[in-house]
């Protein structure tokens, strides 16, 4: 799986995030439904944004990226999978981890 990281990076050159993180995850997802495979996409609790010391963050939480680099990795969650959601014959999950 490609992705880019790294905030600071992304602050610097957000496009090379947006592209690898949506595009990218839309290529994969073709490739999943065209070959009838299952498409787990993990994520990062950064698009949850700043978080209080030691508080975890839970998958209710809402979505508020403070850099690109979560906007990017939320948005590899939405465009992507909706564009083939339908036509998804294994399906699709999105799993995010604390960083």
């Amino acid at each position: 799986f490609a992705a880019e990281t790294h905030v600071d990076r992304s602050i610097l050159g957000a496009r090379e995030f947006i592209e690898t993180d949506v595009l990218g995850t839309y290529v994969l997802l073709l490739w999943a439904r065209d070959h009838g495979a299952r498409f787990v996409q993990v994520s990062t609790d950064e698009v949850y944004g700043d978080l209080e010391p030691g508080v975890p963050s839970t998958e209710d939480d809402p979505v508020e990226p403070a850099s690109p680099y979560p906007a990017s990795k939320h948005g590899g969650t939405r465009p992507g999978p909706a564009a083939v959601r339908r036509e998804t014959r294994g399906g699709h999950w999105v799993r995010r981890l604390e960083g």
